[in-house]
């Protein structure tokens, strides 16, 4: 099988979620991690039109 990395986003903010993809992965010497914080800046236009 061939590497895929070392290191796994999950897509979730669930900490229970994340353990359980995490302990299902580890195994394969993948690490898990949440997703980071993103803070998008003003695009100067609103949602409203």
């Amino acid at each position: 099988m061939r590497p895929i990395g070392e290191k796994l986003v999950i897509a979730t903010h669930n900490p229970g979620k994340l353990r359980e993809i995490a302990a299902l992965v580890a195994p394969l010497g993948i690490a898990c991690s949440p997703p980071p914080t993103l803070h998008f800046g003003s695009t100067g236009s609103s949602a409203t039109g």
